[in-house]
C-alpha cells in the first residue's frame, strides 16, 4: 500500500478531520449522489490508472461508504480481495456501502449489492498497458535475472482486456464472439475512461455523476515503452494482443460519445490523449 494511503487512514479516524470531510464531501459531491441509494461499482482493470482514480474517488465517498476501504485493504496486505472470496456472501454485507471497488469480473457489482450499480471503468491502449505489465513482472517477478522471453512466458493469457469485460470464464484463444458480447456491455457502461485521456476521463466522470473528484493526478510513473524490450519480444507482444485492439476501438467509441453527450472539452494536461486509430497497432518505432 502506498504511503499516500496510510495518511488518508490517519487522518480519516477521529476528531476535526474526519468532520471537515464530511462536511466537504457532501460539496464535492454536489448533486450526484447525496443519500438517494444509488450503489458504484469500479472495475479496476489492472495497469489502466485505476488506483489513480481509486484515490480521487476518497474526495467524494467516505471510507465507512466504500468496500474495500483503506483499513481492508491494509488488513489484506494493500491488495484487493478475489472473487471467489465474496461471491458467496450476501447483499447484506454491503448493505452500508455505496461503492464497490476491486479486480473484480463484470456482473459482481450486481450479484454483490443484489442490484445493477452504475459501473465504471477504465482501459487502456492495449500494447501500452502489456508493456507496463511486462515491467512491473520484471522489477516484482520472480527472477531479477530473467530475460525478456522469460518474462513473456510469465504472461500466460494476452488479451486481457477483451477477456475482463466479456468474461469471466474465457479459456484458450478469444473469438469474435467476445468481441461482440464486450461491445454489448460497453454499450450498458455508465463511465468509461481512457488512461491515455486519464484529465479528460475524470472530467467526464465529474460531469456525468456531477461529482469533484479535484485536479487529475496520476500517481505511477509511466515508463517509456520503447525502451528495455527486445524488439523481437516486443513484436510477439504486439502480435497477441491485436483482439484487445478490437475491443479497445469500441471503448474509445463510447469514450467519445459519452465525452459529446457531457460536452467534455479536450484537456492541454493530456499530452499522450492522440489516440491510435485501428491501423496503428503497436508501439511507435516498433514494427507491427
Amino acid at each position: 500500500m502506498q504511503k499516500e494511503e496510510y495518511n488518508l487512514i490517519a487522518s480519516l479516524r477521529t476528531g476535526s478531520p474526519r468532520v471537515w470531510w464530511e462536511e466537504k464531501r457532501r460539496t464535492l459531491r454536489g448533486q450526484g449522489r447525496g443519500d438517494d441509494g444509488v450503489n458504484y461499482f469500479f472495475q479496476h482493470v489492472p495497469k489502466t490508472a485505476g488506483t489513480s482514480f481509486r484515490h480521487q474517488l476518497y474526495r467524494v465517498f467516505s471510507q465507512k461508504e466504500i468496500f474495500p476501504n483503506l483499513a481492508d485493504l491494509k488488513q489484506n496486505g494493500g491488495r484487493y480481495r478475489p472473487f471467489r472470496e465474496l461471491r458467496n456472501l450476501t447483499p447484506d454485507f454491503l448493505a452500508d456501502k455505496n461503492l464497490l471497488m476491486g479486480h473484480l469480473p463484470w456482473h459482481a457489482g450486481k450479484h454483490l449489492f443484489g442490484q445493477e450499480p452504475r459501473h465504471l471503468l477504465f482501459l487502456r491502449d492495449p500494447i501500452e498497458r502489456m508493456v507496463s505489465l511486462f515491467h512491473h513482472l520484471k522489477t516484482y517477478g520472480p527472477s531479477v535475472d530473467a530475460t525478456d522471453r522469460e518474462i513473456l512466458d510469465l504472461i500466460d493469457q494476452h488479451n486481457q482486456q477483451t477477456r475482463i469485460i466479456a468474461g469471466p470464464g474465457i479459456k484458450g484463444d478469444v473469438k469474435p464472439e467476445h468481441i461482440k458480447k464486450a461491445r454489448e456491455r460497453l454499450a450498458t457502461v455508465d463511465f468509461i475512461g481512457l488512461t491515455e485521456c486519464y484529465a479528460e476521463s475524470v472530467d467526464l466522470a465529474n460531469k456525468i455523476f456531477q461529482w469533484n473528484l479535484g485536479k487529475p493526478k496520476q500517481l505511477n510513473s509511466r515508463i517509456n515503452p520503447q525502451e528495455h524490450i527486445q524488439p523481437e519480444v516486443m513484436k510477439i507482444i504486439i502480435e497477441k494482443n491485436q483482439i484487445d485492439y478490437e475491443v479497445y476501438e469500441i471503448a474509445k467509441e463510447r469514450f467519445n460519445g459519452l465525452k459529446k453527450e457531457f460536452t467534455v472539452s479536450p484537456a492541454s494536461s493530456d499530452s499522450r490523449c492522440s489516440l491510435r486509430d485501428s491501423s496503428e497497432r503497436g508501439i511507435k518505432g516498433v514494427e507491427s
